[in-house]
């Protein structure tokens, strides 16, 4: 097959690595693969993509005439058939090249749960999972999101995501310790860790007053790791400067080795309004890791397939405190084996492979 991505850009969100994973494991199958993005703000390069012909086109304004047609001439000269967009506008974009063109078949994505939407995209969103052939989901939260919206007779498929279990693997005692010498971290600290877009919706703020209201007298620090909103950062920020406790929480961009804070963690933390499928979780998990999360998108699901972590309402105003108090008591050691048996139990339970979920796709664009 001759395959196209639309997306945005390949960024360091949870989607992009995804869409990353499927492109390398559709290449390994000896299918065609291409992917234009158009904003240049990148976490990935080409050679983290060897085999897919990747375009970075510019754009004068959202709807320029010479990205579509450059996108139509690119799917007429190289014969694609499948058209795939990832995310919103990438869905959008992938519908409109499209448009008109015989044998070629359109997916959308869905990579979210519910969500507040502005004018423009209550119009156009569900018109695009309307007329595409099909939309793939990753997620349970991400399909009743889309039913409410667009009523059930829409196409839908369910392909849950992959992870790269050479990236995310159980670290062992002595990596462990040296990557805490590495980032200047006590063996005997205890390390709570949340990596998302520093963002509203992802409630860092309720992290850290939780954090600061119960660990005033402990040897713990907490993480935080995503691009941020600057307003939104500043308030952390000042409040952490407030209660002197620069020295314990530290506010990081993403880095490619983004894998090394999992195995250096003790605990990680996810306390979205909402999510789709919570990529970060299942990543803490697989690196064995004790969690804590809301009940967001899929996090009860991956949760269920685990034991004793802790999964809390957002409704209980102190449930993220208590849950801070009650792993404190725990011991490192504790923690360690539980994270371990997690990340076997949940590897038992569901195929997690890149190539699970590429024999997923291969199906939906064959049928």
């Amino acid at each position: 097959m001759r395959i196209l991505f639309l997306i945005e850009s390949l960024s360091s969100g949870g989607a992009e690595r995804q869409l990353v994973n499927l492109m390398n494991g559709l290449v390994s199958k000896g299918h065609k693969v291409y992917c234009i993005t158009w904003v240049n703000k990148h976490h990935y390069s080409k050679c983290d993509i060897p085999g897919v012909l990747w375009f970075q086109l510019e754009r004068n304004y959202k709807f320029d005439i010479k990205f579509f047609l450059f996108v139509r001439s690119l799917i007429k000269k190289s014969e694609i058939s499948i058209i795939q967009g990832f995310l919103d506008t990438g869905s959008l974009f992938a519908l409109i090249s499209s448009f008109g063109l015989k044998n070629v078949k359109v997916f959308a994505s869905e990579r979210s749960a519910l969500r507040n939407l502005n004018f423009f995209a209550k119009f156009y969103k569900p018109l695009v999972h309307k007329l595409v052939f099909k939309t793939i989901v990753n997620s349970d939260a991400g399909k009743s999101y889309l039913e409410s919206l667009c009523g059930k007779k829409i196409k839908i498929e369910l392909v849950r995501n992959c992870f790269d279990c050479k990236l995310f693997y159980l670290p062992s005692e002595s990596e462990k310790i040296e990557l805490r010498k590495k980032y200047n971290i006590g063996q005997s600290t205890r390390v709570f860790l949340n990596v998302a877009r520093i963002v509203p919706l992802k409630r860092q703020f309720e992290i850290v007053t939780a954090f600061i209201n119960v660990s005033q007298n402990d040897d713990s620090i907490l993480i935080l790791i995503g691009l941020s909103n600057d307003v939104y950062l500043n308030k952390i920020q000042k409040y952490i400067i407030a209660n002197n406790f620069s020295d314990r929480i530290r506010i990081l961009e993403p880095e490619r080795r983004i894998q090394d804070f999992y195995k250096l963690a003790d605990v990680f933390v996810l306390y979205s309004s909402y999510e789709g499928s919570p990529n970060v979780l299942v990543e803490a998990i697989l690196s064995g890791l004790f969690v804590v999360s809301s009940k967001c998108g899929d996090s009860e699901f991956y949760l269920g397939l685990t034991e004793g972590n802790e999964l809390i309402s957002q409704e209980t105003k102190f449930g993220l405190e208590l849950a801070f108090k009650k792993i404190l008591k725990y011991d490192q050691a504790f923690l360690y084996t539980s994270g371990h048996e997690n990340r076997l139990l949940l590897t038992s339970r569901i195929d997690l492979s890149v190539d699970e979920m590429v024999k997923n796709y291969e199906r939906i664009y064959s049928d």
